[in-house]
């Protein structure tokens, strides 16, 4: 009996755990979605002064994608075939989701722009350059709000690999007394 009242006891204390966990994950995905599709919304805004509520949603969707895909790796992975990995899903999502939503090109348009359009003229080898660039930036903000805001590996500060070299590192936190108030 003793022995069956543990697993009751430990199930219950394990699954209290994992629920908290599960909604700690739910809250930081939430968190990236929100922070991914305003940032997109946000620079559309500036770049084309207009956009469309879809593309906060796109914008979403894909730097959750991003974020998930970054939390794959360590850190030792090289850091541009991450960005490259996530520049290809982003890439794909565009087109998939441009040959749905986007049909009439009402959305975004590349028809006229140079240097080839690909997948019935939703993607443009301009804007994979576009995504390339933002990704290199969110992949590092993404590893800085895990560590700083949500403790992720509290004692390891993201670094970036490339080749084989650390070509970066953010500051470790600090710990002392001294800056406590």
């Amino acid at each position: 009996i003793k022995v069956i009242w543990n697993l009751l006891v430990n199930r219950k204390i394990i699954m209290k755990k994992f629920k908290k966990e599960l909604l700690a994950e739910f809250i930081k995905t939430a968190f990236y979605f929100a922070l991914s599709g305003g940032v997109y919304y946000l620079i559309e805004l500036i770049w084309k002064q207009h956009s469309d509520t879809s593309m906060f949603l796109i914008g979403g969707i894909i730097g959750t994608m991003c974020y998930m895909v970054n939390n794959i790796f360590t850190y030792n992975f090289d850091f541009l075939a991450q960005v490259s990995i996530c520049t290809i899903i982003t890439t794909i999502f565009e087109g998939v989701i441009g040959n749905i939503v986007n049909t009439d090109f009402s959305i975004w348009d590349y028809r006229k722009m140079p240097f080839g359009n690909f997948w019935n003229d939703q993607c443009n080898v301009i804007f994979v350059g576009v995504w390339f660039f933002l990704i290199t930036i969110f992949i590092p903000l993404y590893d800085y709000v895990d560590y700083k805001l949500f403790d992720y590996l509290p004692d390891t500060p993201p670094y970036y690999m490339i080749f084989g070299k650390k070509v970066f590192q953010f500051k470790k936190r600090c710990h002392c007394e001294c800056h406590k108030d």
